[in-house]
């Protein structure tokens, strides 16, 4: 038996089809305040100018709405939601799992702020492509366009290696903050020892123009069905 009925989602419906209600997704995705709340300081103008545009001065778009399933888009846009209830469960715990690891723990990094981690997730639609590796075209495919196109991603896998690590590490080395140290460690060997995971990286944002000085740092990895799912921050660099 094939049911048919619209998901309206953004500004237009969509015809959809489910033979006999399985898999059970779920589709009906609201927007969320809540999901997009660690991203706004890098939907806005970091110069203060509030000049017009999607990016006047930020990495990610003016127009940047988030639903709850933690998917990316502009306002407006269509959005076709097909999650399988069992994966976007799995991409709530394991991002709230990473980011117990690293509560109450600033990023540091040089950061001229006080910047923590929070959860982040993005739930890929049952059937979507499974990318093998974190790479710059799979992030923007993730994110649905709205980074700033002249971004300049840089990926690193998720060791103690590396100008990332050297980052992270670094300030507290320099302070002898042994907690947040091993909070960073704590985080690597997490995101090794998750059978559900692959491609963990450290995926962070600079600048091949003048823009922001507010740079998106995130540690990420894709699900088994492709879903993006790890920690969000950023950090203030002038």
């Amino acid at each position: 038996m094939k049911t048919r009925f619209p998901i309206r989602t953004g500004s237009s419906s969509i015809d959809n089809t489910l033979e006999d209600f399985y898999p059970p997704m779920i589709r009906n995705c609201q927007v969320s305040a809540e999901r997009l709340a660690p991203l706004r300081e890098c939907m806005v103008d970091s110069s203060g100018a509030n000049k017009p545009g999607e990016w006047p001065g930020n990495f990610f778009s003016t127009q940047t709405v988030a639903y709850s399933c933690g998917i990316l888009a502009r306002a407006g846009e269509t959005i076709v939601h097909a999650h399988d209830p069992a994966e976007l469960a799995l991409c709530q715990r394991l991002a709230n799992e990473a980011a117990r690891i690293m509560a109450g723990t600033y990023l540091g990094m040089a950061d001229e702020s006080d910047h923590q981690f929070s959860p982040f997730f993005i739930t890929a639609n049952v059937g979507a492509p499974v990318p093998p590796h974190m790479t710059e075209s799979a992030v923007r495919t993730a994110f649905r366009g709205i980074i700033w196109p002249q971004a300049q991603l840089e990926i690193d896998p998720l060791k103690q290696a590396g100008k990332w690590w050297q980052r992270a590490s670094g300030q507290p080395l320099a302070d002898n903050n042994l907690q947040a140290l091993k909070a960073w460690r704590g985080l690597l060997a997490w995101f090794a020892a998750q059978p559900e995971l692959h491609a963990a990286s450290f995926v962070g944002m600079s600048e091949r123009g003048a823009s922001s000085c507010i740079f998106p740092q995130m540690a990420l990895a894709f699900t088994s069905n492709g879903s993006l799912v790890g920690l969000f921050g950023c950090v203030v660099w002038t």
